[in-house]
């Protein structure tokens, strides 16, 4: 119970309820507690597909600032977002995929949301992967 009490503070999961049934929790809070199951099992990479669809905004900066402590504790987060300020605003490396192919990959200093577009709609710059 201790584990779940540690998920339920941690990720500021509302009510603080642990015998409500998942399901029966909001969006945003089904979403973290999905994340807090996953990070109890001490993780050295952990994937993240749209992490924060569908939540309020209260839960996304939530969800956010865990993957922010998460990355700075030294884990792997793979984030994978169709919401460009949420992939700027969380990532030190951005890797551009279209029809299945790298078109673009961008390190921290280069990462903004237009820099992020011109990769997806083929517009090349010196940083970019060019194609073959």
């Amino acid at each position: 119970m201790s584990v779940a009490r540690g998920i339920v503070d941690g990720l500021s999961i509302v009510p603080k309820n642990m015998k409500l049934e998942l399901n029966n929790l909001s969006g945003g809070n089904q979403q973290k507690t999905l994340l807090g199951k996953w990070l109890a099992t001490k993780l050295d990479v952990l994937f993240l597909d749209e992490p924060t669809r569908g939540v309020d905004i209260g839960a996304k900066q939530a969800i956010h600032n865990n993957i922010r402590g998460l990355a700075e504790s030294g884990m792997c987060i793979i984030l994978i977002s169709s919401d460009l300020p949420e992939l700027v605003a969380l990532s030190d490396r951005i890797v551009v995929l279209r029809n299945g192919r790298l078109v673009g990959e961008m390190r921290a200093d280069d990462i903004n949301e237009q820099n992020v577009l011109l990769a997806a709609n083929g517009e090349g710059k010196d940083f970019y992967v060019q194609q073959k």
